[in-house]
């Protein structure tokens, strides 16, 4: 037999789902490749069109994603990832800057309008937003409810001023307006009105997206009798609203994470002289991105790794500072985090006249009350279950933060779009839940260009600020049409694979001899490869052209030289409905 681990015929229709890296890898499943196609024939509308049927708001993602598509790009093992988040947001501002509501409000199969069924959303967050988008293109009346006197929840006040304008927000909050959705703000679920009270307004169904923005707490002695502890993300959401005062000119931020390097460059922001971030990791284990990270330290922050807190050092009842003990690294070497070595004897302060606390969060549940406390989880999270409308709380789902704890905003818009397919087939008393349409499509060309192998990754401008305090300008800057043009000629098309009828090959070796970078091989029964025709022994059998597809460079030239039309690229796209 052949041993067809090695090689990839690709004549199982399954195989091919591996292929597009980064749609896999996208929670929301973007046809990057054939939006690139569109774009390299200056179709841009339709363009956006492909992207929007995926991913309703690609304004804001275009901008904060933390782009899990370059991570997985094909692309990045050759140099560097396509810069797939750049693309998207020069697609989202030019289409935004030349046209108009419709596209913006455009969906294929829409049925707005066409169903006397409310549904209730609580929170206007990602989830909730993305969640009410496709609910009124189901054709449901949608009523969000927000606790904030502004909407679009973390997305709005929980990133910094200097990575996303409030314009951008409330154009993609207009965005709902306009597909009928009525979004009531300064209310909150639980406090104001009840979950009952939705039910008995007639509402057929209520869905809980209200994230996660309760800050942890640090739990050490003292803590609690300081009155210079914040919490990173209610600083963030008063500087957003306009609160821009100063907390102190030596400010200590506990916490590795993004949202910590958010915290940090705010504070410099406002004027702060000296930022320190502390966290238990170490540099190379920290959860904060990589570029989160070199853009701090950039602009000035300082970082104190391994320092694990044990103490609030307080004098005549005023903050000093935060008494740590050193880690050891070998915490993080083999099972990273989950064992912290304190090594003894190694305290130390570190000087602070505030502390800021950024060491996750978590959703507030006060809605659910002790009627639906069952909802709830051990880890004080919403259940699973709620995603899909599983459990005994009939007619009431969740998505978002609320199920997962802290994640992405490109997670929570996913989660949005799939407990909208789950709270219509809920309504129309469904089995079906049509929430992905897969399709293979068959073609004889890629798409790659020929000298996509020149081309360097493009660089978006960026406005670094000479004097940081009160300059909250917009630092990343987008593409030019040029470079928009020139990173979608990066893309190798891994979107489109090989697929090799070995039924009809008659095994004459002309693919074999023209791949330029010997991809591509021929394989005996008893795995025996051989690449000249020659050296094929009469009497072997199960001979078969076989394919590696990590080297394959998607020229088509074996396309072009088969003499019986065995070969074709196969792409297979998941289509958000």
């Amino acid at each position: 037999m052949i041993d067809k681990t090695k090689y990839t015929t690709y004549l199982d229709d399954s195989d091919i789902q591996n292929g597009e890296r980064c749609q896999v890898a996208c929670p929301l499943h973007i046809d990057m490749p054939n939006i690139y196609d569109l774009m390299d024939k200056g179709k841009y509308k339709e363009a956006y069109i492909l992207l929007k049927s995926a991913n309703p708001f690609p304004a804001i993602t275009g901008r904060v994603c933390f782009a899990p598509c370059e991570h997985a790009c094909t692309r990045g093992l050759l140099d560097t990832p396509v810069a797939i988040r750049d693309v998207e947001y020069f697609l989202s501002e030019y289409i935004q800057s030349e046209s108009t509501a419709d596209l913006a409000t455009y969906k294929e199969g829409s049925l707005k309008g066409t169903r006397k069924e409310t549904v209730a959303v609580i929170g206007s967050g990602p989830a909730g937003m993305a969640a009410a988008w496709d609910l009124a293109h189901y054709g449901y009346k949608v009523t969000i409810y927000e606790k904030h006197p502004v909407s679009g929840g973390m997305a709005h006040l929980g990133i910094p001023v200097f990575k996303i304008l409030r314009k951008v927000i409330d154009h993609e909050i207009a965005v709902l307006l306009r597909l009928g959705v009525t979004i009531v703000n300064n209310v909150e679920i639980g406090r104001d009105v009840t979950l009952d009270d939705l039910k008995a307004q007639g509402v057929s169904a209520i869905c809980i997206a209200v994230g996660a923005d309760v800050g942890n707490k640090l739990k050490i002695p003292g803590a609690d009798e300081c009155d210079k502890i914040y919490e990173s993300t209610e600083i963030l959401r008063l500087v957003r609203m306009g609160d821009r005062k100063k907390l102190g000119d030596n400010i200590l931020v506990v916490g590795g994470g993004n949202t910590a390097m958010d915290i940090s460059r705010t504070c410099k922001r406002l004027g702060t002289k000296k930022v320190t971030v502390a966290c238990v990791e170490s540099k190379d284990s920290m959860p904060a991105f990589d570029y989160e990270f070199e853009s701090a330290q950039r602009e000035g922050v300082n970082f104190q790794f391994l320092a694990m807190p044990n103490s609030i050092e307080m004098k005549n009842k005023r903050l000093v500072g935060l008494k740590c003990s050193h880690v050891d690294p070998k915490s993080f070497e083999n099972n990273p985090g989950k064992d912290i070595i304190v090594m003894k004897g190694s305290d130390f302060t570190i000087p602070a006249d505030s502390i800021i606390l950024s060491i996750s969060q978590k959703p507030n549940l006060g809605m659910l009350g002790e009627k639906y406390s069952d909802a709830k989880n051990e880890r004080g999270l919403i259940k699973q279950e709620l995603e899909r409308g599983i459990g005994d709380l009939e007619g009431i789902f969740a998505a978002g933060d609320v199920i997962t704890g802290p994640r992405s905003i490109v997670s929570a818009f996913a989660s949005g779009r799939s407990v909208a397919s789950h709270i219509d087939s809920f309504i129309r008393k469904s089995t079906e839940v049509s929430e992905k349409r897969n399709s293979i499509l068959s073609s004889k060309k890629s798409g790659v260009k020929f000298n996509f192998e020149e081309l360097k990754r493009q660089k978006a401008q960026k406005k670094i600020p000479l004097n940081l305090e009160g300059n909250f300008e917009i630092i990343n800057q987008k593409f030019s049409a040029n470079q928009a043009k020139e990173e979608c000629d990066r893309c190798m098309r891994c979107n489109k694979n090989i697929q090799i009828d070995s039924k009809r090959c008659i095994n004459c070796n002309y693919c074999v001899n023209v791949c330029p970078v010997r991809c591509l091989t021929m394989v005996t029964e008893n795995n025996r490869v051989f690449t000249n025709k020659s050296e094929l022994e009469t009497g072997e059998l199960g001979t078969a052209a076989m394919i590696k597809d990590d080297l394959c460079i998607r020229c088509g030239l074996c396309i072009e030289v088969c003499p019986v039309e065995v070969i074709s690229f196969k792409s297979f796209n998941i289509n958000g409905n």
